[in-house]
């Protein structure tokens, strides 16, 4: 006679509507999978390859369209809540976001002993030993039994793995680290910034651009959103094919009549003047004259081995349409500003980004890869001393800080973003501390500015990109504007 598995997945289709008028995604396509009794089953595979997913529809968190779920023999596909909940006893999950199922009002002892005492565990000492051996297991100090959920670190209560030292890609956070770069070579005399790129860039002249000036290119007024030619992973690499084609593309507008986000170009834009003018790439510069000096955890890509490396995460879900989104990706420039024609999903940006085409090249204005103490730092010193070191003049912030680009820009939306010389300031959308902050903000929720009034520092990362409407960075600045 055949053992009845524990588990019997058969022919199982999943699918989802990411977006309204998006077609149809499936997300499980004819899944079986058989768990007999004994025995431990592992799922291996890449980010959104639906090991998530078939967890849900296991437990009935997602519905079913076609195929089935038995077990123990009985098929539970389709089953009511009310004989779900009864298979608990039989059927758990363990969450990859534990934090997402704790009692914010419950110590964590209190949480793990609530199921323990269920099984019946009934001794405060062996409740307390058993909560302990949990912990360890995670890799978190028994100690932390006497906490709340609030007092833990966001990859703490997630996996246990994450520490104020693990760095993750903080995207458009870049865009900002790449600017104090800039404005220190402004200081130190290397560059005008209401001086004509091709001044220190002489090739930059070509298609109508030789008097773009620095500061336009900085304030995303050159007209080079996206590279008309296609780019490929060895072209990211090498640097100088990027910048070379961008000298010699006509820019689609006249630079400094209007503006539009320069997603990506930004960086090599910015970063090839300064290679220029000190004869050192953004890398080199952030390495020499603000990380290395500041004790900072962050370099412009990253080795995929790195133990302080976390990957992006699978984003949370959108709970509202993703208008604004759709509205972008329905334009070619845009979509081409963040795919370089190919290369990478703008679709999934935080999933291209876990790739080594990503990661291995230096992207100055998109893959920084940093931790949030070294953030807060680095714009800590940039209005004020910092182990008495000041990266950039109460006049220098100042003058970046003066709004440069606003309202509807060339092409995307007009989500009220204001845009100084290269940091992006405080706005309806970004309130930041206040007016007269100064920084950048990131996909998938990332933000790092700094108050020069307060003298306050803040940064905000994340591994977990957010859904639309993500406003957990924005939730944090309004507290902090409370307290101010």
């Amino acid at each position: 006679m055949t053992e009845i598995p524990v588990l019997d997945v058969r022919n199982v289709h999943v699918e989802f509507r990411r977006r309204r008028r998006a077609p149809v995604f499936r997300a499980l396509d004819d899944v079986s999978l058989v768990i007999p009794r004994g025995k431990t089953v592992g799922l291996v595979g890449e980010s959104g390859s639906g090991k998530s997913t078939l967890a849900k529809a296991v437990l009935g968190l997602v519905p079913v369209q076609s195929g089935s779920v038995h077990l123990l023999g009985r098929e539970i596909t389709h089953i009511g809540t009310a004989e779900r909940r009864k298979l608990g006893r039989v059927l758990q999950a363990v969450f990859q976001d534990p934090n997402s199922s704790l009692n914010p009002s419950y110590t964590v002892a209190r949480s793990l002993a609530e199921p323990l005492r269920a099984q019946g565990t009934r001794s405060r000492a062996e409740l307390a030993k058993r909560s302990a051996a949990m912990l360890e297991d995670v890799g978190l100090d028994p100690a932390a039994a006497a906490r709340y959920p609030r007092d833990f670190s966001g990859g703490q209560r997630q996996r246990g793995r994450w520490t104020p030292d693990t760095r993750s890609v903080v995207f458009s956070v870049s865009k900002g680290v790449t600017t104090v770069c800039v404005l220190m070579a402004v200081e130190r005399g290397l560059i005008e910034l209401d001086a004509a790129v091709a001044k220190y860039w002489p090739e930059f002249a070509d298609n109508g651009k030789e008097t773009t000036t620095v500061r336009q290119l900085l304030a995303h007024q050159a007209g080079l959103v996206a590279p008309e030619a296609d780019l490929t992973a060895d072209d990211l690499r090498a640097w100088h094919p990027v910048v070379d084609r961008l000298a010699r593309q006509a820019p689609a507008w006249i630079p400094g009549t209007t503006f539009a986000y320069h997603a990506i170009t930004f960086g090599w834009l910015a970063g090839e003047v300064l290679r220029r003018a000190s004869g050192q790439r953004p890398s080199e510069w952030l390495r020499d004259h603000v990380a290395g000096p500041l004790n900072l955890a962050m370099t412009y890509g990253a080795d995929l081995a790195d133990p302080d490396f976390c990957p992006m995460l699978e984003p949370l879900p959108n709970t509202e349409p993703a208008e604004a989104i759709d509205e972008l990706l329905a334009q070619p420039m845009a979509v081409r500003a963040m795919s370089l024609g190919g290369l990478f999903d703008p679709a999934n940006m935080t999933e291209s980004a876990n790739g080594p085409d990503y990661l291995t090249p230096e992207i100055p204005g998109a893959n920084l890869v940093a931790n949030a103490r070294s953030l807060a730092r680095l714009y800590a010193a940039t209005v004020g001393e910092v182990d008495g070191i000041r990266l950039l003049a109460p006049d220098t912030v100042s003058d970046a800080a003066a709004v440069r680009s606003k309202g509807k820009p060339f092409i995307g939306p007009a989500e009220g973003n204001r845009w100084g010389t290269g940091f992006m300031l405080a706005s309806t959308r970004r309130g930041m501390a206040g007016p007269g902050s100064f920084g950048h903000d990131g996909l998938g929720g990332q933000l790092a500015f700094a108050h020069p009034e307060t003298r306050i520092a803040f940064a905000y990362q994340t591994a977990r990109p957010g859904g639309v409407p993500d406003d957990r960075a924005e939730a944090l600045c309004r507290a902090l504007r409370t307290c101010l």
